[in-house]
C-alpha cells in the first residue's frame, strides 16, 4: 500500500483571526509538515483548494503553487491537489498551470481534480461559461456541471497530448473564430492569415501527462468517467458497502475499452486519521479540535448528512458520529486494525491520511510519526 496525507489548510480555530500574519505562520507550518511526511517516507502529501473563505478555514487557493514551493525544500515525495476545483478556472489556463507545476517539480505532482460544490467559488470564479455545482440531486445545474466537468477535461488533455489544437464544444471554442495571425515567425496554428489552432507551453515533463486523480463524493457517473480517463478515484464519504459498490462500478468501466482492472486496482480512500498512545486520548483530542472545523463548517455544506446508511431518516451531528462512521481515531493498533479491514474488503492500494492543521501542531506531528512507524510498515509491500 501507498499512504498520504490531506491537509485541510486552516489559518486556525473558529475566532483566529484572519491576517497575513496568521497566514505566514500556517505556511511555515506546512512546509514542517511537508519535510516530515518525507523523511518519515510518507508517498505524497495533499491540500484542497477552496477560494475566498475568509472564515479562515479553507485557506488556499492554488495548490500548484504550494507543491512547487514543498518540492523545493524536499527529496522524493510528491504533492497533490484534492482537488482543483475545475468549474472555477479555464481549462486551457489549469492545462498549462499543471504541466508547468510538473516541469518545476519533476515529475512530483498528481493532478486531483474535484467538480466543485459551494456555490461562492464556482459561480463567482465560473460566471463567464455559467458554472454551476455538483450535487447529489438529478437537477439540470448539476447534469450542466458534470458536462463542464468533462468538457474542460477533454480539452486539458487534448492540450497535453498534442502540439497544437483546437476545440469547439458548448461551453469553449478554442481559438475562437475570426483571430486574424500574420506574424512570420509564429505560423504553427495559422491557416490562410486564421489563427486555427494553439498550443501548450510548456509540454508536462510526465508522459502523456501527470497522474489525474478524481475527488468523488457518491456519484456514478463520475466514477465511470474517472474510469473512461484512466483518472484514480479518491472516495471520501462512503462507508465500506458504498465503497465497494463504486469500486465495483470502476472496474467495470475500466475494462470497456480492453483494459483490464482488478477490483480496488488503481483506487484511493481517504479518511480522517488521527493517532494517540491510547484510544481514549485520541478521542478525546481528535474530537476538541477537528470538532471545531467538522460542526462548525463541514456539517452545513451536509458532510455529516452524507455518513447516513440506507434507510437511516436521521443523523446526529455530532463529534462521535463522525468518529464512528468516518474517522479511524485511536491507537496504533486501532488504527491498523481498521486500515486492514478497508484493505481486505477494497483491495485498497492507496490510503490517504485526512489531517487538520487547525489542531497543534505537536499533536499533528506524534500522530503522522506514530502512523508512519507503527501502521505504515505493517502495510507496505
Amino acid at each position: 500500500m501507498k499512504f498520504g496525507v490531506l491537509f485541510l489548510p486552516s489559518i486556525g480555530p473558529s475566532g483566529t483571526e484572519n491576517t497575513s500574519e496568521n497566514y505566514n505562520d500556517m505556511v511555515d507550518d506546512m512546509r514542517e509538515y511537508a519535510v516530515l511526511l518525507d523523511e518519515l517516507g510518507y508517498d505524497a502529501m495533499f491540500m484542497t483548494e477552496h477560494h475566498f473563505e475568509v472564515e479562515g478555514y479553507e485557506v488556499n487557493p492554488n495548490t500548484l503553487m504550494w507543491a512547487v514551493d514543498l518540492a523545493a525544500r524536499t527529496e522524493r515525495i510528491k504533492f497533490g491537489s484534492l482537488g482543483m476545483q475545475v468549474a472555477s478556472w479555464n481549462p486551457v489556463r489549469l492545462a498549462e498551470d499543471i504541466a508547468l507545476a510538473d516541469q518545476l517539480t519533476k515529475g512530483r505532482f498528481i493532478a486531483g481534480l474535484a467538480r466543485g460544490y459551494q456555490k461562492r467559488e464556482n459561480l463567482v470564479l465560473g460566471a463567464n461559461w455559467g458554472a454551476t455545482i455538483a450535487s447529489p440531486d438529478k437537477s439540470e445545474a448539476n447534469a450542466r456541471n458534470q458536462r463542464y466537468f468533462e468538457e474542460a477535461l477533454e480539452i486539458m488533455k487534448k492540450a497535453w497530448t498534442n502540439e497544437t489544437f483546437s476545440h469547439d464544444g458548448e461551453f469553449f471554442q478554442i481559438p475562437p473564430a475570426g483571430i486574424e495571425w500574420t506574424h512570420p515567425e509564429t505560423t504553427k496554428g495559422v491557416e490562410n492569415g486564421q489563427l486555427t489552432e494553439v498550443g501548450l507551453t510548456p509540454r508536462p515533463y510526465t508522459k502523456p501527462y501527470p497522474p489525474l486523480w478524481q475527488v468523488i463524493s457518491n456519484s456514478e457517473a463520475t466514477v465511470r468517467l474517472a474510469a473512461e480517463n484512466g483518472e484514480t478515484p479518491l472516495l471520501m464519504m462512503q462507508q465500506v458497502e458504498t465503497a465497494r459498490e463504486l469500486f465495483n462500478i470502476y472496474k467495470e468501466a475500466g475494462g470497456k475499452d480492453g483494459k483490464e482492472l482488478g477490483f480496488g486496482e488503481n483506487t484511493a480512500l481517504v479518511r480522517d486519521t488521527y493517532l494517540a498512545d491510547t484510544t481514549e486520548e485520541a478521542r478525546e483530542d481528535f474530537s476538541s479540535y477537528a470538532g471545531d472545523t467538522w460542526l462548525k463548517w463541514l456539517a452545513p455544506y451536509g458532510f455529516i448528512e452524507a455518513m447516513k446508511k440506507p434507510g437511516e431518516e436521521s443523523i446526529p451531528y455530532t463529534m462521535e458520529t463522525v468518529m464512528d462512521r468516518l474517522s479511524i481515531v485511536g491507537d496504533p493498533a486501532y488504527v491498523s486494525g481498521r486500515i486492514q479491514e478497508f484493505r481486505d474488503e477494497l483491495n485498497l492500494p492507496y490510503y490517504i491520511l485526512f489531517a487538520y492543521n487547525a489542531m497543534p501542531k505537536e499533536k499533528v506531528m506524534k500522530s503522522l510519526r506514530l502512523f508512519a512507524e507503527q501502521v505504515m510498515p505493517k502495510f507496505q509491500d
